[in-house]
């Protein structure tokens, strides 16, 4: 990096300020900068002693396409005049405009200023501060997650940028969605007031970058980028939908090299967040990290997407079937199947003769009766079976095979040797709390039956809703995107917690919606850590997918099917206020009015809170 002298770095920025304040409102083509700053500022990853800055060199047309050299600017005082850091970087179409700078060598717990320049242009001036050391009474977060451009407004952005006392904006992943203008967006804003760009999915380097773009200049998450430090981890959306290491949901063999792609993504996200990048050429798909929050606290940040995690389940795929076992040894000369029912007809045929045979089950009748007749049965087309009859799961054989297959990991070896560590060094050094910054939840969710309080809007088919409602009836989750789907990878985490923190809380998003668990290990009775979960900024829930006259009901219906479920929020959009004192770990849900206007009302939801020591909900008064 150019060094310059302070002399050089004052000229360079009093004149750029001289001239910025002596431009009248229209100018001449002669006066006007070469570049702009159209996407704001932004800082991130703080820590005791340093912060990574960030901003976006904007060329005008009359701008040569090769490099831009971008002053840089560190001040203890909003007005600059106590100027701490000054230097300049190069940036280049290479890496798409954009510089980010890691500030070391600051002060702890200590607010500062910064801005850029190109010539005669100066950015916005952000805030920022670093993490506090030692003994701290309390430390605040925002937790986000799930900000969909093309279905509605960031008002939840916002509203948070009127705190003024975070360390920090916790951002669990989906900051970007990677849809295209068709799919998975609100017609009507998109038609209008929030056009998507580019119009087609993203598959490639640019497209990504012109959808960070995009984002970026909405005014609200400037407005939050500027003021407060982000702490991020991404989830799928930032490459593609229910990604794992080998593909995704949302990636197609006409598509491309997967591969490929997801270095483009992974390119794209460490331009255009303030995230710090990897020395010595690591592996820039690893995002895991930790912040050391004073004698308080961990945030112990892990990637629960890509870096670990094996291809999810698919029901449509891989459901196991309830099977009912024939004696077919008059088959062959043109007799029936005959079902064997008990024990004693088992031990009477012989074992050649047996074959398992998936048979449909009338749902009208209670218990379900399964269709045994030989010759409807063999009758039967699979994909048109009749009203009020349906396969069954074999509730067993699922836990068995797919949702406790030993083999299926979520974080990866080499993540959960980090987090063991991790959450060693913690606990030795005395922290009280160590905090989970993860993308999907970790506590089980079974959907009850609310066929009785459906809307009619449900985006979701009615023999789907009929087919997670089923499910849940058998104790068989739906979501085996999330921990869900990984259940023995789950118990080594949960055993993780319990055996090396101190006091753990997870922090989750993805699901649009707001969760609160005990988080309890399989077998046991005693929660080893809790969960809070939070809604959307922007994204749909439950009240899009699973619309009921009554989401109150849904949410207490929830909470009553899912025995370590404490708390849910169905149907708003909102975001996290967790507080950290030595004495508990708080968290109060706050929402808004509405995102598909920018105009809302604020509304405060339920506060629960964790004592230390305890690993156990409280409702908070």
């Amino acid at each position: 990096m150019p060094k310059l002298n302070r002399r050089q770095f004052l000229t360079s920025v009093s004149a750029a300020a001289s001239s910025a304040a002596l431009l009248p409102g229209c100018t001449s083509p002669i006066d006007q900068p070469s570049v702009s700053f159209d996407h704001g500022v932004a800082s991130g990853d703080p820590l005791s002693d340093s912060v990574i800055l960030w901003t976006r060199v904007t060329p005008t047309t009359e701008t040569p396409q090769d490099a831009i050299n971008v002053v840089w600017q560190v001040s203890t005082q909003p007005n600059f005049n106590n100027i701490v850091f000054e230097d300049s970087v190069s940036t280049s179409a290479e890496r798409d405009y954009t510089v980010k700078i890691d500030v070391k060598a600051l002060k702890p717990n200590t607010t500062y200023y910064y801005r850029f320049n190109v010539g005669q242009t100066l950015s916005p001036v952000g805030q920022t501060k670093t993490l506090p050391e030692g003994d701290i009474d309390s430390a605040k977060f925002a937790v986000v997650s799930c900000s969909n451009f093309g279905f509605g407004y960031f008002n939840v952005y916002e509203e948070i940028s009127k705190q003024d006392d975070l360390v920090a904006v916790v951002h669990l992943g989906d900051y970007i969605y990677e849809y295209n203008v068709e799919k998975y967006n609100d017609p009507d804003l998109v038609g209008q007031q929030r056009k998507l760009l580019p119009p087609g999915e993203l598959l490639v380097l640019d497209d990504y970058r012109q959808r960070y773009s995009l984002y970026r200049r909405d005014p609200s998450l400037q407005k939050l980028h500027a003021k407060t430090p982000f702490i991020c981890v991404w989830d799928d959306h930032e490459l593609a939908n229910d990604a794992w290491m080998g593909g995704a949901e949302n990636h197609q063999p006409d598509e491309g090299d997967w591969e490929q792609r997801k270095a483009y993504a992974i390119q794209a996200y460490r331009e255009w967040l303030p995230i710090r990048d990897p020395e010595n050429n690591e592996n820039t798909a690893i995002t895991y990290r930790n912040f050391k929050i004073g004698n308080l606290a961990d945030l112990i940040m892990l990637d629960t997407r890509v870096i670990g995690r094996d291809k999810p389940i698919d029901y449509l795929q891989e459901m196991i079937w309830r099977q009912i076992p024939f004696d077919v040894s008059s088959v062959s000369t043109g007799g029936p199947g005959v079902p064997v029912l008990s024990a004693d007809q088992m031990a009477k045929v012989d074992p050649a003769h047996i074959q398992m045979i998936t048979v449909p089950f009338d749902l009208t009748k209670n218990p379900p009766t399964p269709i045994l007749d030989w010759e409807t049965i063999t009758a039967l087309d699979p994909k048109n079976l009749p009203a009020g009859w349906a396969f069954l799961p074999d509730a067993k054989q699922v836990r068995e095979k797919l949702l406790n297959n030993p083999q299926r990991n979520l974080l990866g070896k080499a993540q959960e040797a980090w987090l063991e560590n991790t959450l060693d060094e913690s606990k030795q050094r005395g922290a009280t709390w160590q905090i989970l910054g993860q993308q999907v939840l970790t506590g089980e969710v079974l959907i009850p039956d609310v066929r009785d309080i459906l809307s009619g809007k449900a985006s979701i088919p009615a023999n789907i809703i009929n087919a997670i409602i089923l499910l849940g009836q058998m104790g068989i989750p739906f979501n085996t995107d999330a921990w869900d789907g990984y259940n023995v990878a789950r118990q080594r985490y949960l055993q993780l917690l319990k055996n090396h923190a101190v006091n753990a809380v997870s922090l989750a998003g993805d699901t649009h919606n707001a969760w609160a668990f005990d988080l309890i290990p399989d077998g046991e009775s005693d929660s080893v850590a809790v969960e809070f979960a939070t809604s959307s900024v922007s994204s749909p829930g439950m009240e899009n997918y699973i619309s009921t006259t009554s989401p109150e009901q849904l949410s207490e219906r929830l909470v009553k099917i899912n025995k370590n479920l404490r708390y849910q929020n169905s149907h708003q959009r909102g975001w996290m206020l967790l507080e950290l004192t030595p004495e508990a770990a708080i968290n109060q849900w706050q929402f808004v009015s509405t995102v598909k206007t920018k105009e809302y009302q604020p509304i405060q939801g339920p506060t629960y809170q964790c004592q230390a020591g305890k690993h156990k909900l409280e409702q908070y008064s």
